[in-house]
């Protein structure tokens, strides 16, 4: 099934401007959408001033902010700390079939970091 073939419910014009009002409520009801949309602005034109597209910590701060839902914040906490990294490749020599295995590694790893200041 193609998307050019896919149906669209009809919506009468006054129910998409109800919809389109309580969208724009809510928008200007949130407090933190200016000083992010201003981030965002710099951010954009810092990156078509210069060559480096790279994102920094400040990039990632930014995006954060914009995460919603609870469940989303945590999957991006997750999937920022938990996977491995070459750091984690070089302290163990594992076998291929125990890869998974360094996830617990990184989360040793850090633990040891992090908490007791011991750097591996």
């Amino acid at each position: 099934m193609s998307l050019a073939s896919a149906t669209i419910p009809a919506q009468s014009s006054g129910q998409a401007e109800i919809e389109l009002l309580s969208v724009l409520t809510e928008i200007e009801s949130d407090p933190t959408l200016p000083i992010l949309s201003i981030q965002i602005q710099e951010r954009l034109f810092q990156i078509q001033a210069s060559s480096d597209d790279s994102w920094t910590w400040r990039d990632y701060a930014i995006y954060r902010r914009t995460i919603t839902s609870l469940k989303d914040r945590i999957w991006y906490w997750v999937d920022t700390i938990l996977p491995p990294t070459p750091l984690e490749w070089q302290i163990v020599a594992l076998p291929r079939p125990l890869f998974p295995l360094y996830y617990l590694v990184r989360l040793v790893r850090l633990i040891l970091k992090h908490l007791f200041r011991i750097d591996v």
